[in-house]
């Protein structure tokens, strides 16, 4: 991972970070530092020129940091189809990890990070505490990915019991790497794990977030809404959508599918309730 020390190191091979005028206009006029065949983004210099105002805050120098209008890429968000055909190419380690993923949106690190101190396994809850901005929050699984939790942690007993980062993304490769081959599909080498997050969000959008973005925003645990917007811009809402339906005469039955998450349909001539959710 490129980290802000990492930047400046190589920004500091190429100018003196001491001269913030130098490298002001190094930078608008520079190419990649990490690949110098590649045009420096707008979005690039933009952190670049964040990284080194911290540097000059450090060091008490004056640097006025020049604005930049940075437009962020459309997020891509993987079919159900696709995810589930990379997902069902793993073993049950990196099934447990990448359904877990796929349902609540947590990013790899912060879930690398959850001690078993806050996995409920007896009410398949778990709480996520946010990096990179992210609030915190309790997630109350799916019954089946909750049974394919605690039979993870059966096994894996240590504290932290989720791999770190970099082997979750190249269990993903290789999975990903296997459904290609398999399907003929190289359009899936465009589905990186980190977009699971956009796929959990888009997923409650669409189901229990009722196409409401203040919803959807508390769910992927953004600050600001604009962020959330951003996501939901992506989201096909012509895609065919697919239920799970129940239907009950019974008020109390209707209580509980309420509080599971179904949503009131109609009721039929023969006073039978109709409710569904989303798969």
């Amino acid at each position: 991972m490129q980290t802000k020390e990492n930047h400046l190191r190589a920004l500091a091979q190429q100018v003196d970070l001491f001269k913030p005028k130098e490298v002001t206009l190094h930078v608008l006029n520079a190419k990649n530092c990490f690949y110098p065949d590649k045009p420096l983004s707008n979005g690039y210099k933009k952190k670049l020129f964040e990284y080194y105002n911290d540097f000059c805050k450090s060091n008490q120098l004056p640097f006025d940091k020049p604005k930049l209008h940075y437009q962020a890429p459309i997020p891509i968000i993987p079919t159900t189809k696709d995810v589930e055909a990379i997902i069902n190419t793993c073993n049950k380690k990196y099934t447990c990890i990448f359904t877990i993923l796929a349902e609540i949106g947590c990013s790899q690190m912060e879930l690398h990070k959850t001690p078993q101190s806050r996995i409920n396994k007896e009410e398949g809850k778990i709480s996520i505490i946010g990096t990179k901005q992210h609030a915190n929050r309790v997630y109350k699984l799916k019954k089946r990915t909750a049974n394919m939790l605690r039979e993870y942690l059966s096994i894996y007993t240590v504290e932290y019991p989720f791999p770190t980062p970099n082997r979750m993304r190249d269990a993903w490769t290789r999975a990903r790497k296997r459904v290609i081959a398999k399907l003929c599909k190289p359009e899936l080498k465009n589905i990186p794990l980190k977009n699971l997050r956009n796929y959990a969000g888009a997923k409650f959008y669409l189901g229990h977030g009722n196409h409401d973005p203040i919803a959807t925003m508390r769910f992927m645990r953004h600050k600001r809404l604009q962020q959330t917007l951003h996501y939901i811009q992506s989201i096909d809402l012509d895609e065919p959508e697919e239920y799970t339906c129940k239907a009950t005469n019974d008020d109390k039955e209707a209580q509980q599918l309420i509080e599971a998450g179904f949503e009131y349909v109609t009721t039929t001539p023969t006073e039978l309730m109709i409710f569904r959710k989303h798969k």
